[in-house]
């Protein structure tokens, strides 16, 4: 890998989602296609949960269109088989320990990859004073480049209450839905790169756009927790309300080169909702590009 230091800095963040993961590979397949050297042009990649994965995948080699067989067909196995059990997790992380498997090589480390990837997880055990977030990364100056990439996938994408926690991690959307300003600080902190070099493309993997009832100013616990018109909103809020900050702040720091590429929903897709698969493709199929097509030509083809 070769990093450039004193000339423009492309990183792309790839948001958490679970299933919804498939919307924003469609997103990244319609703009290689746009962009023939769009994955190759990519200095670093940075991701969260299925982020993660697309992330790792991307630096291993695979093309978006790979990437998006695997996730066609692992989506329905991984979520289809639950345990009824209420004090267990939901699912077996078997199907997802085979998603892994077939797609990277058991010995395969962070630093053999072609690309800078970086991720987040959260470790909430082991011998720890407390639970504290983790970096990933295959930079030079990252203590974790020689970790594996199996370890680093499957602990990056274990949900608490519907994974078992794997090496003492659950996955870093709890922390960081949206990695966009985790990828800012690894490129700044880790490979040296001055903050008016770096630009980023930033995709989410959908939204349902959330608004609480006027009578939110009285629930309780229960109300907030689960609601029968909303769902789950205390979710709602902490999700849309963290990804919207990040944003927000990374925009701040890179100006007119941070772009954030978002598609809202018309309907409620769930992290596990497999049956959305072919809904997600369609709407990011038929969404208009048109300001990231322009935001590329003037950002990063300039």
């Amino acid at each position: 890998m070769v990093i450039k230091k004193n000339r423009k800095f492309k990183i792309l963040s790839l948001d958490s989602g679970g299933v919804r993961g498939i919307l924003e590979n469609t997103l990244l397949l319609r703009l290689s296609k746009k962009y023939p050297t769009l994955i190759e042009d990519m200095d670093m990649i940075i991701g969260t949960s299925i982020g993660n994965i697309i992330s790792l995948s991307l630096a291993y080699g695979l093309t978006p269109e790979k990437i998006q067989h695997i996730l066609k067909n692992h989506g329905k196995t991984i979520f289809s088989c639950k345990n009824i059990n209420p004090f267990k997790p939901l699912f077996s992380n078997r199907n997802f320990m085979d998603l892994i498997n077939d797609t990277f090589p058991e010995d395969l480390q962070l630093v053999d990859l072609h690309k800078i990837v970086a991720t987040t997880t959260v470790q909430v055990s082991g011998s720890i004073d407390s639970i504290k977030p983790l970096i990933y990364s295959n930079a030079p100056l990252s203590p974790n480049k020689h970790a594996l990439v199996r370890d680093v996938a499957l602990s990056g994408g274990t949900v608490p209450a519907f994974f078992p926690i794997c090496n003492n991690q659950i996955d870093g959307a709890v922390v960081a839905g949206n990695p966009s300003l985790v990828g800012i600080c690894v490129a700044s902190s880790q490979l040296n790169i001055p903050l008016n070099n770096i630009s980023m493309l930033s995709l989410g993997t959908g939204f349902n756009p959330t608004i609480l009832p006027d009578d939110a100013n009285n629930w309780g616990p229960t109300q907030w927790i689960i609601n029968r018109q909303m769902g789950l909103p205390l979710l709602d809020v902490f999700s849309l309300g963290q990804s919207a900050l990040e944003s927000r702040l990374s925009s701040m720091l890179l100006k007119s080169r941070y772009h954030r590429l978002d598609i809202p929903l018309d309907k409620d897709v769930s992290f596990n909702d497999y049956k959305s698969i072919n809904y997600l493709i369609d709407k990011a199929n038929k969404y208009d590009l048109s300001d990231t097509f322009r935001w590329i030509n003037r950002i990063w083809c300039s």
